[in-house]
């Protein structure tokens, strides 16, 4: 079984849109799509539990009175599903190419691939900044993007586990890959799979290089990055 973990919140139009491109994945007999709203006050709610009425097998949704923040609204959806796949997805995503999920989940048969993702980086030698893998290249990466993971069920089975200090948002996706890492899984960057990132506005609120710290702090010096190899 495959899970879509998709998290929102006051994106009503956007995430239309993006169910509109995902929704050919519901003739699948193996995914289900589990959405969790962080507080929506535009309508969103509402109209999530319209699309889970027409798909009460497939699609559930769990409302939130508060936001919960990123990391901590991915938290419950992880805990939620008991699915062999888990595909976390931003609601802001569209898919342009119908064998979009099929590319995302290959490389997941390489025994050590734990994750795998469109958007893969490495971590710069000094840990400021996010150097992008070539688009057409996929191969072994760092850190792969939150706004398209796919994981085996084995990596949170082996402690890999949501950071709420990262909430409530920045770079709990990239620390979710190194824990990945730490505990000898791989990060696969799939290149180019038809899946893109259209409408991100996540906006800075001055928190961001605060949580880039923390993740300095917690990951420097235990040679996971490229650079840190190869020094």
């Amino acid at each position: 079984m495959i899970d879509f973990l998709i998290l929102t919140m006051n994106r009503k139009g956007i995430v239309a849109r993006c169910f509109k491109s995902l929704a050919p994945t519901l003739a699948r007999g193996d995914v289900r799509w589990r959405v969790l709203d962080n507080g929506s006050v535009d309508g969103t709610a509402e109209w999530l539990l319209k699309v889970a009425r027409n798909y009460p097998e497939q699609v559930f949704v769990n409302l939130q009175a508060v936001n919960t923040g990123v990391a901590g609204g991915r938290d419950i959806l992880l805990r939620e599903s008991d699915a062999d796949v888990l595909v976390i997805l931003d609601s802001d995503v569209e898919a342009h190419s119908p064998g979009w999920l099929d590319c995302l989940l290959a490389p997941l048969q390489q025994p050590e691939v734990w994750v795998a993702g469109p958007g893969g980086h490495w971590l710069r030698r000094d840990w400021a900044y996010y150097e992008a893998a070539p688009r057409h290249e996929p191969g072994f990466v760092d850190v792969v993007s939150g706004y398209c993971q796919a994981w085996k069920r084995e990596a949170f089975e082996a402690g890999v586990t949501m950071d709420l200090n990262y909430n409530p948002r920045w770079h709990e996706d990239s620390d979710c890959c190194l824990q990945a890492r730490s505990l000898g899984g791989k990060v696969w960057h799939t290149g180019d799979i038809g899946l893109y990132h259209m409408f991100s506005h996540t906006g800075d609120d001055g928190s961001s290089w605060q949580k880039q710290m923390y993740l300095i702090n917690k990951w420097r010096g235990k040679g996971l990055t490229r650079y840190e190899r190869n020094a």
